[in-house]
């Protein structure tokens, strides 16, 4: 399977929504594991799922870093290079026609064996060593309103227990999946320090999050010129990029009806953008320092129906 196909068939039948919710989706075995306890074929499928969550969680961390400034792509070449991947015709091919991005291709070219690959990699794309940053999110995720299991005053947020747990917990998936006999009699696996291994890994995933938030897609100038011309700048980008996606809506039409309804679409569209736009800068009328906060409102609506479109697209293909 080439990385293309492979890519289009990880994302099949997957919503975005869904792509942003792994570590939701990873809590939902600590339930089941509660369930659970003493079903050892059960116990021993924990640390695979595990795996295969933060393989996803980091896969679209990548992706959504890639796709979000460019001087990430430029740092990921030498990566790309020393791992000997490379893009071919057929993966540009994929890309112009929207069935994945080049954050995408990236992403899913990188090696996700264990936790030290995964943060060296997250390392050499971002210039960030997560090992020294997560000693700077423990009192903001602490802070954060998480089921009382995962941090309280007998489990603190501890780096060096989280990471400890996390290099375990692939120890123990590369056993069950590649020595057979070694799972079946030498791996004893309970319930309790598969509950830590979860509970670890939804931590360390929250953790990674704010990583980003605070220090990469925190960009946003300070000063109110600034800010304003910021935002500009970024409404023309969308208003780009939705004008290519109608240019692709279009070509696959095969009636001026088509055509029409679209063009109707977009100034229906269009209009509701604007007063969308002038209804929630209403809120704050005579208040010029909330002009920034109009333009923001925009921009998400025109996010939104860039995502919606790009799944219908790609739902379509």
């Amino acid at each position: 399977m080439t990385t293309s196909e492979y890519i289009i068939q990880s994302k099949k039948d997957i919503k975005h929504s869904q792509s942003l919710n792994v570590t939701y989706e990873l809590l939902k075995n600590y339930e089941e594991l509660i369930d659970k306890k003493t079903d050892i074929s059960f116990l021993q499928i924990i640390p695979v799922r595990i795996v295969a969550s933060n393989e996803s969680f980091f896969k679209e961390t990548f992706s959504s870093l890639l796709n979000h400034n460019n001087k990430y792509l430029t740092n990921s070449k030498n990566l790309l290079k020393r791992n000997n991947i490379k893009i071919d015709i057929e993966d540009v091919l994929h890309i112009s026609k929207s069935k994945f991005t080049i954050g995408d291709l990236v992403a899913y070219s990188l090696s996700y064996s264990s936790l030290e690959t995964i943060l060296k990699n997250f390392e050499e794309i971002t210039g960030i060593n997560v090992y020294k940053e997560l000693e700077n999110v423990g009192e903001y995720i602490q802070e954060m309103e998480l089921d009382d299991n995962i941090i309280n005053e007998k489990r603190p947020y501890e780096k060096g227990r989280i990471l400890k747990n996390l290099s375990e917990i692939y120890e123990c998936r590369n056993i069950i999946c590649h020595d057979f006999l070694s799972a079946s009699h030498n791996l004893n696996l309970n319930y309790e320090t598969l509950r830590h291994y979860i509970m670890d890994s939804v931590i360390l995933q929250h953790s990674i999050n704010h990583i980003c938030s605070k220090l990469i897609y925190n960009d946003i100038p300070l000063e109110f010129e600034e800010r304003m011309e910021y935002f500009k700048n970024i409404i023309e980008e969308k208003n780009s990029e939705l004008e290519n996606l109608y240019i692709e809506i279009e070509n696959s039409f095969h009636s001026k009806e088509q055509i029409e309804n679209l063009k109707k679409n977009i100034i229906n569209f269009n209009n509701y953008v604007e007063c969308s736009s002038k209804d929630f800068g209403f809120w704050f009328k005579n208040e010029g320092i909330f002009d920034d906060l109009i333009l923001e409102n925009k921009i998400k609506i025109l996010e939104n129906r860039i995502e919606i479109i790009k799944e219908e697209i790609r739902n379509s293909s």
